[in-house]
């Protein structure tokens, strides 16, 4: 099985998506295509504050409306607050479904990071291939900034931690990951999401 992970971008209150989410999501509507693929899995959260949409979902229903596929091949994840969320709650519809090969689509400034993040957590599990949609910003002392800083903080929170253990990952997740342990956002409780 081989399936296709769109990393969203960004929407408006509305759920209109921005350019980056859209040219993410063609590109992934390309390579399921081309590599003939089993499932295309959206993900992202209700990051809005001014809307309750979850922009998983928005996508997801931008591609069913978008193109002519059984919507029961198009899943979402709606727990993910950022990559590492990400490819945490999708490993386990892998998993689930069996995938052996995943291809994570993101934008160009975001392939590196995105390779540590889900070949760190799909060890073992999944052949990663990690695809970047050009933008214009990729090479922008800011975001250049901003990645190493988060693989940085990548590295430090998962610093020791064994990815083929469950236990281990969550632990990380659920006390050391400030999105995830109620430091910056509201707690969420990582094992009661399936």
């Amino acid at each position: 099985m081989k399936a296709v992970a769109i990393l969203s971008h960004v929407m408006s209150q509305e759920g209109i998506l921005g350019e980056e989410t859209v040219s993410r999501v063609d590109k992934s509507l390309e390579v399921f295509y081309e590599f003939k693929c089993n499932f295309l899995i959206t993900s992202g959260w209700d990051y809005r504050n001014d809307t309750d949409l979850k922009i998983g979902s928005v996508v997801r229903e931008y591609i069913v409306n978008k193109i002519n596929i059984n919507p029961s091949c198009v899943l979402e994840d709606t727990s993910s607050r950022d990559t590492v969320g990400d490819a945490f709650f999708i490993r386990k519809k892998i998993r689930d479904l069996s995938v052996k090969r995943l291809f994570v689509i993101t934008s160009d400034y975001h392939v590196d990071r995105a390779r540590l993040i889900f070949e760190s957590f799909f060890d073992a599990i999944a052949d990663i291939k990690v695809l970047g949609v050009e933008t214009r910003v990729s090479n922008t002392a800011a975001v250049k900034n901003h990645e190493e800083c988060s693989v940085q903080a990548f590295r430090k929170t998962f610093e020791g931690v064994d990815f083929s253990s469950d236990h281990e990952v969550t632990n990380a997740m659920s006390t050391k990951h400030p999105f995830y342990n109620g430091v910056i956002y509201r707690k969420l409780e990582i094992a009661d999401v399936n």
